[in-house]
């Protein structure tokens, strides 16, 4: 620290020493400092961060070899390791795991510590480091597992064996049988590697070629109805009298699509296309010798939706024997010879339990193939729509000029078309339908059909209205008015009609509506009718009208 900065620092100590009010003020201060001590300043603190281990890399592992043989009927491993440092600091790498035990290291200094599960390698300095490890297997010796560390090169190669004898990795990627001098690149994921000494017939039953299986096919399938196919998930079983197990192949229905295949130890699966759309599906398994195998397949066949046949279509030949199973459908109805009766999923294979749940369904044994005839369940159609509320104005002046309109409250499951039947003097004059301007469809003599959004969380609101005229002007002293609204078919819950007509009358009324009483600001001249529950009835009202004065109308 130059002589100036440490003058600025006491400066600035003696500041702070001066007290509370002092300590305030030096809040508000200023410092001032060269470009080149601050830049000092910032370079020191950079360091210190460095040593602390901020912005620094961890030690890589680069590669990892496996030499492993056999002495004395037990395995012997030496594995190898390369590590990258960045930092002249120690640091420890993890190596690898497992049930194994640490015999010896090259170099012998090497820092070699134990780890949560494993064994790491202490490093020093930076740059590429290498270490041998001299493992010995638990229990036997004769097989051991090993937790491999990912790294970008994993390999492992077999020294010296007895005679005719060979060692089996088994990991991920599948099995592998090797000899003396083999060597094998692992994947650079790492994992579990399961290491075997093989003795000298083993060896030879491992690494004979293989023999050619024939395979008798058991399924349950579960058959599931969809827009325009059937879906099958089938649970296979094959089994064998002789041969390796190592491969089979089962012929597909020539228009399964979408075709997905499962199966434990299964290597890989292709599908071969022949002559007639013919599909063969060609399976590699990974372990031989066992000759009893399950897969789980799925695929689709295309169904027209209104065939009253269904044809059921399971893999395999002729001599495949196969039980078809579909749910219940309270639509569809089942028949078929050796059809049973509903019953409970209990006992089929696990993946039919899970997709069908609590669901009640009926079983078809067959061959490889089955008909079984489908009826559809006819069912009542219900309302797609209701109007909650109906309600009409009717304003009529003395040469007979008339305006309706309407509020109706729609409610609705999807989208919707309402249809006014309206009559033949009403004229359309304005539509909005959840308050917006709507052009119904004019479906000819007076029929208007208005589409309906799908619904949101309250009903539609529709406001129509029509311009109309009597057929002649209102009578001076009394007359007779027969009016009436548009009908609709959809049901109406309530409807509520009010008719206004000129100042100065008073009227009766007769229809097949109720007359509600009306209150004393409403006046004689005005009019209100009610109706519940209706559906494709119009409602229709004879008016009996005189001037106010004149005593009671008369019907």
């Amino acid at each position: 620290m130059t002589a100036r900065l440490r003058v600025m620092v006491l400066s600035l100590l003696g500041i702070a020493g001066a007290g509370k009010c002092a300590a305030q003020k030096l809040d508000e201060a200023e410092v001032r400092l060269p470009y080149g001590e601050l830049k000092a300043l910032l370079d020191a603190a950079h360091d210190r961060e460095a040593k602390t281990g901020k912005n620094r890399c961890a030690p890589a592992l680069l590669a990892t070899g496996l030499v492993i043989g056999a002495r004395d009927g037990a395995l012997t491993i030496e594995a190898g390791f390369r590590v990258a440092a960045f930092s002249d600091d120690p640091e420890t790498v993890s190596l690898l795991g497992g049930g194994i035990a640490l015999d010896a290291t090259d170099p012998a200094d090497a820092v070699v510590v134990a780890l949560e599960g494993g064994v790491g390698y202490a490093v020093e300095g930076s740059g590429k480091h290498a270490v041998k490890l001299k493992l010995v297997p638990d229990g036997d010796g004769k097989a051991c597992g090993i937790d491999l560390k990912p790294c970008p090169s994993i390999t492992a190669e077999v020294g010296d064996l007895p005679e005719g004898c060979a060692i089996r990795l088994s990991s991920a990627g599948g099995d592998v049988v090797l000899r003396k001098g083999d060597r094998k690149v692992l994947p650079a994921a790492g994992g579990k590697l399961a290491v075997g000494l093989m003795t000298e017939a083993e060896t030879r039953a491992a690494l004979r070629p293989p023999e050619a299986s024939v395979w008798s096919w058991q399924q349950q399938l579960l058959v599931t109805p969809e827009d325009d196919a059937l879906a099958y998930l089938a649970v296979c079983r094959a089994s064998a009298a002789g041969g390796s197990g190592l491969g089979a192949s089962l012929g597909l229905p020539p228009d399964a699509r979408d075709i997905r295949v499962e199966g434990a130890d299964l290597a890989g699966h292709r599908i071969e296309r022949g002559e007639n759309r013919r599909q063969t599906l060609m399976l590699d398994w990974r372990t031989r010798d066992v000759l009893d195998r399950r897969i789980v397949l799925e695929y689709r066949i295309s169904q027209p939706p209104l065939d009253g046949k269904w044809k059921l279509r399971a893999p395999g030949d002729d001599a495949t024997r196969a039980r078809f199973v579909l749910t219940t459908d309270p639509l569809l109805a089942y028949a078929a010879e050796n059809l049973s009766p509903p019953r409970q999923a209990a006992g089929l294979p696990a993946e039919l339990v899970k997709r069908i749940g609590s669901a009640p369904c009926v079983i078809l044994e067959s061959g490889s193939s089955a008909e079984i005839a489908v009826t559809r369940v006819p069912v009542a159609a219900t309302a797609e729509g209701e109007i909650v509320r109906a309600e009409w104005e009717h304003r009529i002046e003395p040469d007979g000029a008339m305006l309706t309109r309407g509020r109706l409250t729609v409610g609705h499951r999807g989208a919707f078309a309402l249809t006014l039947d309206t009559p033949g003097d009403m004229k359309l004059l304005s539509c909005e339908v959840g308050g917006r301007a709507a052009q119904p469809v004019d479906l000819g003599k007076g029929l208007l059909k208005i589409a309906l959004p799908p619904p949101g969380e309250e009903p539609t609101g529709v406001e129509i209205a029509f311009t109309g005229r009597l057929s002649e002007p209102m009578d001076p002293v009394s007359g007779t008015l027969q009016l009436t609204l548009p009908v609709t078919a959809t049901f109406i819950h309530a409807l509520d009609w009010r008719i206004e007509l000129p100042p100065g009358y008073q009227a009766e009324t007769h229809g097949n509506l109720q007359r509600m009483t009306a209150g004393a600001a409403t006046g004689p001249s005005k009019i209100l009718l009610t109706k519940k529950l209706c559906r494709e009835e119009r409602p229709d009202i004879r008016v009996f009208y005189q001037r106010s004065g004149l005593g009671n109308p008369v019907p």
